[in-house]
């Protein structure tokens, strides 16, 4: 008989909920428009007790959610298609531990390879952690253990080899439509709770402000932060403004920053948004702290980025792919562009390479697909969605309305000619949506003119910049217009303190940094603390 331990710790924006035989956190809505919320997504799952039945709930669904299923043969569980609640196992003979929390026994072991790619990624790819013998679930996936049997079966792809044969002018009647039915079911979901939306200058946040204006949703807060005065914060404000909702900025300062890393409540949200596996976001969390402390939003509000629009839109097909790559291909540019955050040795090129080329021998379909595939697998849903936590470690909840699966199915079977160049996505949103409410700003609405000495003075930065050791490069010709530098250089100094020091090479690689020789630190204190105890 299986032996079963669970332990499910966290409880911040979303909830535990028990019924029955099943234990459930999360958010969802079916294909008739009904949603399921915290208890009542429990009671959905309440008498499913086959791989099928799960299968089958699960394709009638959209949204966030975590479901572990106990029956008479053993445990089944399953994460939503973007990971929104990461579920950890361990398993040892005929018995399994699952825990919401990565740190599922005492004594654990760092894995040096998952140490390595950590440093190097800003998260643990496939379902390694950072500990040996500790695993995480794959989105996407319905797991089970049993007595006869332990295995994961995907429900998701984003691969396919069909595509729509329709005109472009029918498949942007077809984009609309979908997204008005999305936004119509979200909307009786919310049931006039507050949204919540952090407004950058880009599309994806500005289309989710632009819908709910679109269908008559009054109840919207804007807000923006970093520093004061960029790009970003200046479209951000125009367009709340225009669509008449009420719009904050949260500079970020040396003052607002100061002795963060070494406070509780900060390893308190790392610990649960690192969780030894993903990647944790500090971008907004000087924001989300000041709205949760100054009462500026109610308690019930309901947070919506803007996560993951730009990719399915085909963001990758700008500078990144050109949609003719082979496998080899592929490898080499997801260990460019995603394996960047720090040096790597050649034999751990090639461990990540192989490591890579094992992910992708599951890929079928065209492999125009493949990097966004895998980007949608690993670094969106452990770097980008996770950037949530911080929305949930301050207890509210939050929705993705651009990984609903219609917007999601819609994009991996439009034609890859559409995807280049983002021109059908972007295309539809100004004509369609941001046109008719006047908010169809462009980024770079406000640049002048370039002169002869301004277009050489660039092209002169960029080549310094390659000739340079990055870590200058970063600290002095990148662009920050969210003041990563401000906290990154109080991580630094955090550790400084501490007698341990830090390259500065980037934001994001500080953050990965810092977290590794925190959760080395806490192990060190604890191996101390049990030898004078």
């Amino acid at each position: 008989m299986v032996k079963s331990t669970i332990n499910l710790n966290f409880n911040y924006g979303y909830k535990w909920f028990e019924r029955g035989n099943v234990q459930a956190k999360g958010w969802v809505i079916d294909d008739n428009g009904n949603a399921f919320e915290d208890d009542t997504l429990a009671d959905y799952f309440a008498n499913v007790d086959t791989i099928e039945g799960f299968e089958h709930h699960i394709g009638q669904i959209t949204g966030h959610f975590l479901v572990i299923i106990n029956t008479l043969e053993g445990l089944m569980f399953a994460s939503d298609r973007c990971r929104s609640f990461p579920l950890f196992y361990s398993t040892e003979f005929n018995s399994i531990c699952l825990s919401d929390r990565s740190s599922i026994k005492e004594n654990l072991d760092f894995d040096t390879d998952s140490v390595v790619e950590y440093l190097t990624v800003g998260y643990v790819t496939g379902k390694n952690t950072l500990f040996k013998n500790v695993f995480q679930i794959e989105l996407g996936e319905i797991t089970s253990f049993s007595n006869l049997d332990f295995f994961s079966k995907p429900y998701y792809s984003y691969l396919t080899e069909k595509f729509t044969d329709i005109s472009s002018i029918e498949l942007a009647n077809a984009f609309e439509q979908i997204l008005d039915t999305v936004f119509v079911n979200l909307i009786s979901a919310l049931n006039g709770r507050t949204v919540v939306i952090p407004l950058s200058g880009g599309y994806d946040s500005r289309l989710i402000a632009a819908m709910f204006c679109r269908h008559g949703y009054c109840n919207v807060i804007c807000y923006s932060f970093g520093k004061k005065g960029n790009p970003e914060m200046i479209i951000s404000k125009k367009v709340a403004l225009a669509l008449g909702y009420p719009w904050y900025f949260f500079e970020t300062t040396k003052n607002e920053v100061k002795g963060f890393a070494e406070t509780e409540e900060f390893e308190m949200y790392v610990d649960f948004a690192a969780n030894s596996s993903a990647f944790y976001i500090i971008q907004d969390y000087f924001a989300v702290r000041s709205m949760c402390r100054d009462k500026i939003i109610p308690l019930d509000s309901v947070f919506m980025p803007g996560h993951s629009g730009d990719t399915l839109g085909g963001s990758s097909f700008l500078d990144v792919i050109n949609g003719d790559e082979d496998k080899e291909a592929v490898i080499d540019k997801i260990l460019k562009y995603k394996y960047n955050l720090s040096p790597l040795s050649d034999s751990q090129k090639s461990n990540f390479k192989d490591k890579i080329s094992k992910q992708l021998a599951n890929f079928n379909g065209n492999n125009a697909l493949w990097y966004d595939w895998w980007k949608l697998k690993e670094s969106h849903p452990k770097m980008f969605v996770n950037a949530v936590r911080v929305y949930e470690f301050f207890g509210y909840k939050y929705f993705l309305p651009l990984w609903d699966k219609s917007i999601v199915a819609f994009f991996k079977e439009i034609p890859i000619e559409y995807k280049k160049d983002k021109r059908f996505y972007d295309k539809v949103l100004e004509e369609r949506v941001f046109e008719p409410l006047n908010i169809n700003f462009n980024r770079n609405s406000k640049t002048k003119k370039c002169s002869f000495w301004l277009i050489s003075f660039q092209y002169i930065k960029g080549a310094v910049k390659l000739l340079l050791p990055k870590s200058i490069s970063y600290r002095y010709f990148e662009s920050d217009v969210i003041n990563g530098k401000v906290y990154s250089a109080e991580l630094k100094q955090s550790m400084k303190r501490k007698g341990i020091r830090l390259s500065f090479i980037g934001t994001n690689s500080v953050k990965a940094q810092w977290y590794i020789r925190y959760l080395e630190s806490k192990k060190n204190n604890k191996v101390k603390d049990n030898s004078s105890s």
